[in-house]
């Protein structure tokens, strides 16, 4: 466990909670760690797995930030979606923020268009994505928000499925601002 010494009180709670493992990825506004919750565990002492948005900020990037974690709020108050992608806990301190955001086990669409013969997605594997993203899209506006940042970049798709007629599962994230 890290030292937490001379860590305000709040940040060494968080650092103390969430554990970062690896860069999953770097943005326009931070970077994206896959983490552990240690507080939440599932069967026999397995650590929930968690996406922990560490962001840089000052001026008008906080706002942009909170905003995102109040866009996060308004989706899930009454349940949400499972197209969604949640957020879990925030931290918010003068120059910095940390989003703990659900995990979801996949790659950007971006990634899977490009490793595709000639950068194209057969009608096939491009429907069922389309489809989800639909309904994501069509929950956001029932609820009143709009995505403002939707790009390949910004959909995750889960792994091919073996079984036959299975399409994988996609969740959409970043919800601009």
């Amino acid at each position: 466990m890290a030292s937490t010494t001379g860590v305000p009180p709040a940040r060494a709670d968080f650092l103390v909670r969430y554990e970062l493992v690896k860069v999953l990825g770097e943005g326009t506004f931070g970077t994206v760690w896959s983490g552990r919750d240690r507080h939440k565990v599932r069967r026999r002492e397995q650590v929930v797995k968690v996406a922990v948005k560490v962001v840089a900020h000052g001026g008008e990037d906080a706002d942009l930030v909170r905003n995102e974690a109040e866009v996060h709020h308004k989706l899930f108050a009454g349940g949400g979606c499972s197209l969604l992608v949640r957020l879990l806990d925030a931290l918010f301190e003068d120059t910095q923020a940390m989003l703990v955001l659900e995990l979801f086990e996949g790659e950007a669409l971006s990634a899977r268009i490009d490793a595709a013969p000639q950068g194209r997605l057969s009608e096939a594997a491009t429907a069922p994505i389309a489809r989800q993203l639909a309904a994501a899209l069509s929950f956001m506006h029932a609820v009143h928000v709009a995505h403002l940042d939707v790009k390949p970049e910004n959909i995750l798709v889960g792994p091919e499925s073996s079984q036959r007629g299975v399409s994988p599962r996609m969740k959409l994230l970043d919800y601009g601002s």
